[in-house]
């Protein structure tokens, strides 16, 4: 799906269908005329919209990746703008687009305005950033500059210490030597992977493995832990009373996000 459709606001202004004021020095920006919007109730779902209202822009909003992959698979859509909270929340579901073969520019909503924060989103396969608080100025010009045409294929491998996990293969190593895991198990890691670093709640596995195959996460994440400690490496999940899991290596966590160029 390529983006073909940009609307110019300084068109709309000299038309005469601007609906309300833009910001001085707005009407320069050329912002894709077709937008996918995941936003779930965590967002400030109203920001967007109104930064947006007049500009010619056309806005879908869904609440969900799967709803969101239906909708890119169904329509023409030039940008996706994820707003997904919390900041890892959206991680993952960038990644998940990703891993879905989603080629369309996105453009991430960040609560976060550190470095580390832009390369991991950057890392997942978000195009560019905005951070909170938005403002129309910044909202165009970011998404004015996203690529035209579908974003560069690109293989992304997260690696926590010894163990690499390749996102786009759904493979596994540790040490370089490979992981076998069943479907199952693979969800649970890669939730833990990808949200290296902060626990993840038993109830937030379970709503991930009901969108895949059924399975209990309690269970399977006893059997990857089991797994993980048979290939050694010095990579464990722990469990944090009252919180979840967390993945983590031998003398803290050691955590790189890798995209890599796959090959035409």
């Amino acid at each position: 799906m390529m983006i073909g459709t940009r609307t110019s606001l300084s068109g709309l202004l000299n038309a005469g269908n601007m609906s309300f004021p833009l910001n001085a020095g707005v009407s320069s920006f050329d912002v894709p005329a077709r937008v996918l919007l995941l936003a779930n109730d965590m967002a400030a779902i109203d920001g967007v919209p109104n930064l947006l209202a007049g500009t010619g822009c056309e806005i879908t909003r869904v609440a969900s990746v799967s709803e969101a992959l239906a909708r890119v698979e169904a329509g023409a859509f030039d940008a996706v703008i994820v707003d997904f909270r919390p900041d890892l929340v959206g991680y993952d579901a960038v990644c998940r687009l990703r891993v879905a073969r989603v080629g369309l520019p996105i453009l991430f909503v960040s609560a976060r305005s550190t470095p580390d924060a832009r390369a991991r989103a950057l890392a997942m396969g978000a195009d560019d950033v905005v951070v909170l608080p938005l403002s129309q100025d910044s909202l165009l010009a970011r998404l004015s500059n996203l690529p035209v045409g579908q974003a560069a294929t690109a293989r992304t491998v997260l690696q926590v210490g010894a163990l690499e996990l390749d996102l786009t293969t759904r493979s596994v190593s540790v040490d370089g030597e490979a992981l076998t895991l069943s479907a199952r198990e693979y969800v649970v890691l890669e939730m833990l992977v990808t949200r290296a670093g902060t626990p993840v709640g038993k109830d937030a596995l379970q709503a991930r493995l009901a969108e895949v195959e059924t399975g209990w996460a309690e269970a399977l994440v006893a059997s990857v832990r089991k797994k993980l400690a048979a290939a050694g490496g010095g990579v464990d999940i722990r469990t944090v009373r009252g919180l979840g899991y967390v993945i983590g290596a031998r003398n803290g966590l050691s955590l790189r996000w890798m995209p890599q160029a796959l090959a035409a």
